[in-house]
């Protein structure tokens, strides 16, 4: 992976070769793809796969037949956005994912060994198991888990302290939570670097966590169908990770005038479950030049499903754009934007102190043809589902559960 990220030729030509044979397998071996790839020889021509469609089908219509499902590594998504989907994964998806890692970890100077701190709500793992074995087998890391629901916090704190951890991992809000909690119990923590994952990453979020942890913080950008899709280098940009997912940015029907568009996935290293030319519903605007840092990935500015969620009270799309811009600015550790119908709009700020009734006037200037507008202040893990993840985007089609919209006052 240090060859391709270098070499535009090279990755291209790896690319290419991996797309070929996933495409075989899925029409010879994958049920689904079997039938709906019959009579179609070009990839460009290939209907692409949705969610919806996704969910309609049995799991096993996407298994290749030479596979046994009981012995591959099974994940889900959060069902954030509807059905959970289930995702059946082998080896070679795995070994690439912490080849991606360690390529990760090379830009910020660490290798085989390092220490990482996974910060979590539960004791129960949230890295996937298969990571969590092969890093025994090798020694890849040595692991901490931090449970931020222990009634023993000082002393799980010292440990960390002592544990001294070179890589803080988890989603953004705990994260956000191990922050304040240091702060509260001046705990000291100088991590080499900050991963986020899981959740979008608000400008707030990363002044915050930059600031209690002296770190960079990299953000990336993956799918549970998919794993990793993009990640940040030292200068912030999004780079794809091109040998394991083959990306198409794909033209909306409604044109944006920003450029966006969808992003189309095509796995080419999971042979038991492959994906072609999945539809994420997610959009991300490509950039026109390439990083100072010297990688030939390619580098987008990924925007989420924000340009479906939000509408005002004729149906029509909010300003997205200055509304996050706004948000970004409060001096908050971070924010969630919730719209149970359109024309309605419940904003949750994460923060210790901070003056609800001037936002709510300056959301009103922004969102001007709006029914309802309500402005809250909360801590951060009020915000958070069961499992511990906060959404900061929620729209009126996505699973609200009933922890995080009983205070919206529209029932």
């Amino acid at each position: 992976m240090r060859k391709t990220a270098y070499s535009r030729e090279f990755l291209e030509e790896i690319q290419s070769e991996r797309l070929k044979q996933i495409i075989t397998l899925a029409k010879k071996d994958v049920p689904f793809y079997r039938k709906r790839l019959a009579n179609l020889s070009r990839f460009e021509h290939f209907p692409l796969v949705t969610r919806d469609l996704l969910r309609g089908e049995p799991t096993e219509h996407f298994v290749a037949d030479h596979f046994d499902p009981k012995r591959c590594v099974k994940s889900s998504t959060s069902g954030t956005s509807g059905k959970v989907i289930t995702v059946l994964n082998d080896s070679s998806r795995f070994v690439s994912s912490i080849a991606s890692l360690m390529r990760r970890l090379d830009r910020v100077g660490l290798s085989f060994g390092f220490r990482l701190a996974e910060i979590a709500r539960t004791d129960a793992a949230v890295l996937p198991s298969w990571d969590e074995k092969f890093n025994f087998l090798t020694g890849m890391s040595r692991l901490f888990r931090l449970n931020l629901s222990t009634s023993e916090m000082e002393e799980s704190l010292t440990s960390l302290h002592y544990f001294d951890p070179e890589v803080l991992w988890g989603y953004t809000s705990n994260l956000i939570r191990l922050g304040t909690l240091v702060e509260e119990y001046h705990i000291s923590l100088r991590p080499k670097v900050v991963y986020p994952f899981g959740e979008k990453l608000t400008e707030n979020a990363r002044r915050f966590l930059g600031r209690v942890f002296s770190a960079p913080v990299h953000d990336a950008y993956g799918l549970m169908e998919a794993g990793l899709v993009a990640w940040q280098c030292e200068n912030l940009s999004y780079h794809l990770d091109e040998e394991r997912v083959l990306v198409e940015l794909v033209q909306p029907d409604q044109p944006s005038q920003r450029g966006e568009r969808q992003v189309v996935l095509t796995t080419l290293t999971n042979k038991v479950m492959p994906f072609l030319r999945y539809a994420t519903g997610d959009y991300a605007i490509e950039s026109k030049s390439s990083c100072d840092c010297g990688m030939k990935l390619r580098t987008v500015k990924v925007q989420g499903r924000t340009r479906e969620l939000f509408f005002d009270q004729d149906d029509k799309p909010l300003e997205w754009d200055r509304l996050e811009h706004y948000l970004n600015s409060l001096d908050v550790y971070t924010w969630q934007v919730i719209q149970p119908e359109n024309g309605h709009v419940h904003i949750n700020l994460a923060s210790d102190d901070v003056n609800t009734a001037q936002v709510e006037q300056e959301v009103r200037n922004l969102l001007i043809n709006m029914k309802k507008i309500i402005i809250s202040r909360s801590p951060i893990e009020e915000l958070q589902t069961v499992v511990g993840k906060m959404p900061v985007v929620l729209g009126k089609g996505d699973q609200i559960s009933d922890d995080l919209c009983s205070c919206l006052q529209y029932r």
